[in-house]
């Protein structure tokens, strides 16, 4: 049986790393640019880029203040059983 607390501090767990850090091959991209770019105002763009990131992970606040729309999909197995509504426990927390 899951736990309707177990369910919320995934969710917490998970969008806390979704506001807070990127992939691995994102931020290669980004510092990847960095190296390349020419350009004074673009390479100070990225460099800005870089540590937002670093101090958004550090701090735990998220990486932009548009963090959008939050869509969850979510598959069940066949014989899970919960004794609370899903969906009430993502949205409520």
């Amino acid at each position: 049986m899951v736990l309707r607390s177990e369910v919320v501090q995934t969710v917490i767990d998970i969008l806390q790393q979704a506001q807070t850090s990127l992939p691995t091959w994102v931020l290669e991209l980004i510092r990847s640019a960095l190296d390349r770019e020419t350009n004074p105002l673009a390479r100070s763009h990225l460099d800005f880029m870089l540590k937002n990131v670093s101090i958004a992970g550090e701090a735990k606040h998220p990486i932009c203040q548009d963090t959008g729309l939050l869509i969850f999909k979510i598959d069940l197995g066949r014989d899970l059983k919960l004794d609370f509504n899903l969906r009430d426990a993502i949205a409520r927390e």
